[in-house]
């Protein structure tokens, strides 16, 4: 499954690469992380709830691919993406990095 085939109310458990990450806080000054992430066709902002960014970036360095259970909501009428416990690392072998990868239309030896 890929990001945008998930609807309001739907969870998934998704492989993302991480793209970048920021700390932000709620209303209650409690913190939390929204991670940039692909799933090689799409980019969302995924919200970490309850950690800090040094928490997010000391065990998920940007490039890295995580296996992240996806919620999705709508909220003021546009889709929000929560990761829900169970989030982690995948290892080189559980995935394949080319399908991360934003690649040229044509193969580049077709070009010279």
């Amino acid at each position: 499954m890929k990001l945008k085939e998930l609807s309001d109310g739907m969870t998934e458990d998704l492989k993302l690469m991480v793209k970048s990450s920021e700390e932000k806080q709620t209303v209650k000054q409690s913190p939390y992380v929204i991670a940039e992430m692909t799933d090689g066709d799409s980019v969302a902002q995924i919200k970490f709830w309850g950690i800090d960014k040094s928490f997010f970036d000391e065990r998920f360095s940007v490039g890295c691919v995580m296996n992240v259970p996806v919620n999705c909501k709508t909220y003021k009428d546009t889709l929000t993406y929560s990761a829900c416990n169970g989030y982690g690392l995948l290892h080189e072998e559980e995935y394949d990095i080319h399908d991360f990868l934003i690649l040229p239309p044509v193969d580049p030896e077709d070009i010279y």
